[in-house]
């Protein structure tokens, strides 16, 4: 069985998972989606990148489909573009028992031909086929050499019903299988066969059943399910047999209790075969089992409060008053439209296996390309609703977004939503929920740090007897993160060789200091002797060289580290804004200009994404560096948080957050999914002075430098006591980089200083042996593969010695002891 089957999610979101290659769940994913189809509040804490967005993306999507299954939705109310609670109003009766159902060829391998009657009869079977509810089909497999498979769209829940199969050539294998699963029969667990060479198969096992058969045989398959026992104890929920030519073979299986909430199709595969499929009017009627083609609307769907542990939950009911009204049974709530649009894609990517309704996913963001509906003004239909706070609540109030069906209330980066008004507005959005459908929606809290004073009231507030999972605690780093210092005095200025000639200039600041003290801080950062004017031990002037030092420092530790894609977070839009220039000054001027033919555009390319671009901009400048065309991306921490790059190796911090949560957000951007990943953080030495606007036009034209304190818009950054705060919250303190060569043991050594036998330094750094060196961007698992055949090669020759030295032992042992002693 999947690892993901043993958490009741349903086959088609298994097999999704196994589509990505997900063979094992993550921690959280493991103790967060039992707890969300159990019906009750969750609040989960896990590291950034360990899968909290699937941990809540898979069961939500699971519980609003049950919901909607619920109600009476047959194939052809879909096919006709009905679904939700107008289909059980608009799904025709069964007629004598009849099925909504059509057989269009759809689930079936390119390689099978299809034909809705044989034609050779044609003429025979046209007056039964007028009645026939499911006429009979014929199936040609073109290809010899490998198994091919078709299957019929009837999902078979429960009761005792059959389809027949005449073989012309070939061979065939016949049964039943998940939608979700191989078409191939008897491979999964959901698959059952049975082939003409009189063997049964289920979940790759092969026995003898029954007799072989061939051209001219026609073969019955008989399913029975017994709904009653899919909520028991029982291991068996019904059984599967097999007839040939009318004569029975017997039950071939009991249904395990385990496919109890699956629904079954007919199936046929094989290898260069010709079949024909009825599934009325048999050749060989069956006493007492009904034709699949009479399948009524009733047996091809779950009954309320059955299946799986989430069908019976709260949050999935499928009560009739529960899917009156209209509106989003799911919302989704994230602090950005970056992440908006990124989980609106994993709902995507994730909603498509569901079928039979499929659902209807939007997302509610401003303008720009990304979004499943940026200026939808109508979510009557809506099924799973992703957004921002504000954009959700300000149209919730304008009713266009009605919360008559609201179940279900996400809120991803939950500590990010809730700050300032925002736990007050989602319990405006809750109630606004409560009084529309008439129940509390169940409620989950998603983030890497759950632990802030802002998010304990916020919980406490909108969901005060959730189920915890915490797997974080207060401050824990990634497991595949390293994160170290590259310590910056500037009393001293940059003690490593600059990467790039001195000609191309200082970067620019951002203009907190003027006058003398900027003049002679300029000129100190291009190589003059200029401090001497300016009192060294000035904080204002230390402040002013620390702006022009840490870019360059930047750019000194990404080459030296050879960081072919690495992430720059800085302060504020305008600190972004000043490292692409400088950047681009060093790639000689020309502005990143988009997706180059081959490689990169210059050595350093850059993009932005902060808030002051467009959203175009962003979208566009996040796509061109997930695709490697640029080689940095600089970024703030609100455009950076939630941000899935997959397998990103490097991160620059160009100044500290200002509080030890965001800095464990900004360290998860790497490390994520067990991919190595390397943050470096460069700390000042000493206090910097920088912009903290309370202006009405914050920020806009405003030249007021006084401090804070004294009505102006600058305030003292403490870098030094950010550092401490950080380092108190871990509970040890961060590894410093070389500030010449930036080594360090076990996390980077770019100059193969710690391996120089000849450095003076090698007695202070001890004689032991330097640990292994992560290769940045690779999984854990390649490095420690690779390690262990290191390890390997340098015992193989101990082990051969001690090999032959056992072989040695051995052979003198026995001449000792065949010997006979006087």
């Amino acid at each position: 069985m999947a690892a993901f089957a043993e958490f009741a999610l349903c086959p088609e979101l298994v097999s999704a998972t196994e589509d990505e290659g997900w063979a094992l769940p993550t921690a959280i994913q493991a103790e967060a989606i039992p707890l969300i189809l159990g019906g009750g509040d969750v609040c989960a804490a896990a590291e950034t990148g360990s899968g909290k967005t699937a941990a809540f993306v898979l069961p939500s999507l699971q519980l609003v489909h049950e919901a909607l299954r619920g109600v009476a939705v047959t194939p052809a109310a879909e096919a006709a573009g009905v679904v939700g609670a107008a289909a059980a109003a608009a799904a025709p009766a069964p007629a004598g028992g009849a099925a909504g159902w059509q057989t269009d060829g759809s689930d079936r391998d390119m390689q099978i031909i299809w034909t809705p009657r044989p034609a050779a009869a044609a003429a025979a079977a046209a007056a039964a086929a007028a009645a026939a509810a499911a006429p009979p089909i014929n199936l040609v497999c073109t290809d010899a050499d490998n198994w091919r498979g078709f299957r019929a769209p009837a999902d078979i829940y429960r009761g005792k019903y059959a389809f027949e199969v005449y073989v012309h050539r070939g061979l065939v294998r016949v049964g039943f299988g998940s939608k979700a699963r191989s078409r191939v029969l008897g491979l999964d667990i959901f698959s059952f066969g049975f082939g003409s060479t009189g063997k049964k198969s289920w979940n790759g096992k092969f026995l003898d059943y029954g007799c072989p058969f061939g051209p001219g045989d026609a073969v019955g398959c008989v399913i029975e399910r017994d709904s009653s026992s899919s909520s028991s104890s029982s291991s068996s929920c019904g059984s599967v047999s097999f007839y040939i030519n009318g004569r029975p073979m017997g039950v071939a299986f009991p249904l395990p209790a385990a496919v109890a909430a699956t629904p079954l199709r007919p199936g046929v595969c094989g290898k260069g075969f010709e079949v024909d499929v009825r599934f009325s009017n048999f050749l060989f009627p069956i006493e007492g089992v009904a034709e699949v083609g009479q399948l009524t609307r009733t047996d091809s769907l779950p009954a309320a409060g059955s299946g799986n542990s989430s069908s019976s939950s709260s949050s999935s009911s499928s009560s009739s008053n529960l899917l009156q009204g209209s509106g989003p049974l799911c919302i989704c709530i994230a602090p950005t439209r970056d992440l908006v649009i990124q989980t609106y894609n994993c709902y995507k990517q994730f909603g498509r296996v569901l079928e039979n309704p499929r659902l209807i996913i939007e997302s509610c963001v401003g303008g720009g390309p990304g979004g499943g509906s940026a200026h939808r003004t109508d979510f009557k239909s809506t099924d799973v609703l992703v957004g921002t706070l504000d954009k959700t609540l300000e149209l919730a109030k304008r009713r266009q977004i009605p919360l008559s069906r609201l179940q279900l209330l996400i809120i991803d980066e939950a500590d990010e939503v809730v700050k300032d008004q925002g736990a007050k507005k989602l319990h405006e959005l809750q109630l606004l929920g409560l009084g529309a459908a008439g129940r509390r929606p169940q409620t989950l809290f998603f983030s890497a740090t759950l632990h802030s004073a802002a998010a304990a009231a916020a919980l406490q507030l909108l969901a005060p007897a959730a189920a915890w999972a915490d797997l974080k605690g207060l401050a824990v780093l990634p497991d595949a993160a390293r994160v170290a210092l590259y310590s910056l005095d500037p009393s001293q200025g940059l003690q490593c060789a600059l990467p790039f000639d001195a000609s191309v200039g200082p970067p620019e600041t951002d203009g907190v200091h003027v006058g003398q003290v900027a003049a002679a801080a300029a000129a100190a950062a291009a190589g003059a002797a200029a401090a001497a004017a300016v009192n060294c031990k000035d904080p204002d002037f230390l402040s002013c060289r620390t702006k022009y030092l840490k870019p360059q420092a930047a750019v000194a530790i990404a080459d030296a580290l050879k960081m072919d894609s690495c992430m720059i977070v800085c302060r504020t839009n305008q600190d972004c804004d000043l490292m692409e220039k400088f950047l681009l000054k060093l790639g000689g001027g020309k502005k990143f200009s988009g997706k180059m033919e081959s490689g990169k555009e210059n050595p350093y390319a850059c993009v932005v994404v902060a808030g002051m671009r467009s959203n175009q901009e962003r979208y566009a400048n996040l796509e061109h560096f997930k695709a490697g065309d640029a080689r940095f991306l600089i970024c703030t921490d609100v455009a950076a948080r939630g941000i899935d790059i997959k397998n990103l190796p490097f991160l620059i911090m160009l100044t500290l957050p200002d509080s030890p949560e965001q800095f464990f957000h900004r360290v998860g951007r790497v490390g994520r999914a067990e991919c190595m990943g390397l943050a470096v953080c460069i700390v000042s030495t000493h206090k910097e002075r920088v912009w903290y606007h309370s202006c009405p036009d914050r920020g806009r034209g405003c030249s007021d430098r006084r401090l804070a304190q004294d009505g102006g818009c600058t305030i003292w950054y403490d870098e030094p006591q950010l550092l401490a705060e950080i380092q108190r919250k871990i509970g040890q303190e961060l590894p410093c980089l070389h500030p010449t060569y930036f080594y360090y043991p076990g996390i980077a050594d770019p100059f193969k200083k710690l391996e120089d036998p000849e450095d003076n330094t090698r007695r202070q750094r001890g004689a032991a042996k330097q640990a292994e060196l992560p290769v940045y961007g690779q999984h854990k698992t390649e490095q420690g593969n690779a390690a262990t055949r290191k390890h390997l090669q340098e015992i193989a020759a101990s082990v051969s010695t001690l090999l032959a030295l056992e072989k040695q032992a051995q052979q003198q042992f026995m001449i000792m002891t065949s010997t006979k002693w006087p």
